[in-house]
């Protein structure tokens, strides 16, 4: 019988990405869910669509009643709030949670969490309070948010006031260069298996909708390989940068999700999805790769049901 893996929330664009990486697999069957009915049920064979909000008080306890009625062995969470607080309440949850633990969750959810964490190395970003802000432009990002939300290039002391009113926005240094998503793979004995570096030429909605892999240079490693020593990830994962006025890139923000662009690694014969549900079912995994340029191009399209 093949073990079963639970999508959760399956409406995203990774989730479909996600879907197409284990709809077909011997060893695993996928299943999405959502809290409300939405794109997933045109997605998902294996579809429910009554599992609550994580702020509702019976969401543990509901979730255990399906992970039993279905027999889900793992969950694949695709958003960081979630992934978080599966992790945060695994010793209540009677299945895997596919993700890195909920101190690196914690830890990569904030901002200021990870540049505190690895404020020794050179490609963290300046950052300032309010008061020590005297040279514009400055950037200024919510604390807990991703996908380039609640983020603002601000150029004078007016925009400032207008965009910092409370302590969860960070002031960083304006970094004005080339950003960069570079996706990640980390075993279950901490080893860097997969760094994959693409950049994004054309977004939509805070999404890569038109990207490209890059070359992998001694400057991006660098990044990846502190980063995978310093912080205990597992499976998937990715991390954004950006270059400074110098050229030298930055760090903007970690996750331990998949990206909504995963499926450019895919491409290369690396299935992020299904390697990280191996590792977390004990398994050894190794990657040998399509080691090639290519580029990837997303469209928004419908999918229709007729109704009587």
């Amino acid at each position: 019988m093949k073990k079963r893996v639970l999508v959760l929330n399956c409406g995203t664009l990774a989730s479909t990405d996600i879907n197409m990486s284990l709809r077909d697999n011997d060893e695993f069957e996928i299943w999405g869910a959502s809290i409300n009915k939405n794109h997933g049920i045109y997605v998902y064979k294996n579809y429910i669509d009554d599992i609550p909000n994580i702020k509702d008080e019976k969401f543990i306890e509901i979730l255990n009643k399906k992970i039993k009625q279905y027999n889900f062995k793992f969950i694949i969470a695709t958003h960081e709030d979630l992934a978080l607080f599966l992790q945060k309440n695994k010793d209540k949850i009677n299945a895997v949670i596919v993700c890195s633990n909920y101190e690196t969750s914690l830890l990569c959810r904030y901002k200021s969490k990870t540049y505190e964490k690895m404020k020794s190395y050179n490609f963290i970003p300046k950052t300032y309070n309010k008061e020590e802000v005297n040279k514009f432009p400055v950037f200024v990002k919510k604390d807990d948010d991703q996908g380039g939300r609640h983020a603002y290039k601000v150029n004078d002391n007016q925009e400032l006031e207008l965009y910092v009113k409370d302590e969860d926005m960070i002031i960083c240094e304006y970094l004005p260069g080339d950003e960069v998503t570079v996706d990640c793979f980390t075993n279950k004995d901490r080893k860097l298996l997969f760094c994959n570096p693409r950049a994004a030429d054309r977004m939509l909605a805070g999404i890569d909708v038109h990207s490209r892999r890059i070359e992998l240079s001694d400057e991006i490693k660098y990044i990846a390989e502190s980063l995978n020593k310093e912080i205990k990830f597992r499976g998937f994962w990715f991390f954004q940068i950006k270059k400074d006025v110098n050229g030298m890139f930055k760090l903007l923000e970690i996750s331990t999700r998949l990206p909504g662009a995963f499926s450019l690694s895919r491409c290369l014969d690396v299935n992020l999805p299904l390697m990280a549900v191996k590792d977390f079912d004990g398994q050894d995994v190794e990657i040998t790769f399509n080691d090639v340029s290519i580029e990837a191009d997303k469209q928004f399209f419908g999918k229709y049901s007729l109704r009587n």
